[in-house]
């Protein structure tokens, strides 16, 4: 290293510098104005770092150049399996908690909207399939639930009933049921799985009243009738299937749901075998 010393009553500031290629002085040791070159030779290093110290024995301000502070970029390893290891468990830990209470933000305010769009208990209810315990039903007995809030008839046809469903074949409007509304398994002449029990939806296919249960030889409905239903807004006509009588208001019969036997004392309402 080689050093310069200024006279202690010379300055040593910016102005007094000129960095272009080598290192130049304005002023001179001997006070003429004429610039000379640097006594020691330009390098990049001492271009890049000065380093202005004090003396203790003389006063004097040398001026070094300091190799050693001079930055060099990092060292790249030419494998990659070299490279320090720079992971920091600390900053991960962070990143992974802050991304889950992220989350976990997110759905607690997404979870009231997503809320509101799904159909609430009642709607499930009205909608979901229903059971119906027929075991305690005697034969000639009509029981009624409700499915989807439309009533729902399970009839238990005595002998005599499944006997007058052909007595009346000749009167009525759709006797094979071909333009009603029934599963394929419950397109009969008992309309239903089993022929002893009637599963229909009592409501007139005219305007949606509900029939009302006329048994036979009800003096109302005159000579002849072997039981069915009446509906009391038109006067439109059914039998024990749920088929309608020809020349009435109700252009169809009595729909039949879908239904299975859970049991042979439970009945399941809104599904079958095929759902």
């Amino acid at each position: 290293m080689r050093s310069v010393f200024l006279p202690p009553h010379q300055c040593v500031s910016a102005k007094n510098f000129t960095f272009a290629g080598a290192l130049r002085y304005n002023h001179t040791f001997d006070g003429s104005s004429a610039p000379r070159p640097h006594p020691f030779p330009a390098s990049s290093a001492a271009t890049r770092s000065l380093n202005v110290k004090r003396t203790e024995s003389s006063g004097a301000i040398p001026l070094m150049s300091n190799a050693s502070a001079t930055t060099s970029p990092p060292t790249v390893p030419s494998d990659p399996r070299d490279a320090p290891d720079v992971s920091d468990p600390a900053r991960r830990n962070l990143i992974i908690g802050t991304a889950v209470v992220g989350g976990l933000a997110g759905a607690a305010v997404a979870w009231p909207f997503l809320a509101s769009m799904a159909p609430s208990e009642r709607a499930k209810a009205a909608g979901a399939p229903v059971e119906a315990e027929i075991g305690q039903l005697e034969p000639g007995q009509l029981m009624t639930v409700e499915w989807r809030g439309k009533p729902v008839w399970i009839l238990r046809r005595t002998p005599e009933m499944l006997k007058s469903l052909n007595e009346d074949t000749a009167q009525l409007a759709d006797p094979k049921s071909l333009r009603s509304e029934q599963p394929p398994y419950a397109q009969n002449e008992a309309r239903s799985i089993k022929p002893e029990y009637l599963v229909a939806i009592g409501i007139c296919t005219h305007l949606g009243c509900s029939p009302s249960e006329k048994p036979a030889g009800d003096p109302s409905m005159g000579s002849g009738w072997h039981g069915g239903f009446l509906c009391p807004c038109h006067g439109s006509r059914f039998d024990l299937a749920g088929r309608v009588f020809a020349n009435m208001p109700a252009p169809t019969n009595l729909p039949v749901p879908p239904y299975k036997f859970v049991s042979d004392s439970k009945l399941l309402i809104g599904e079958d075998s095929k759902g």
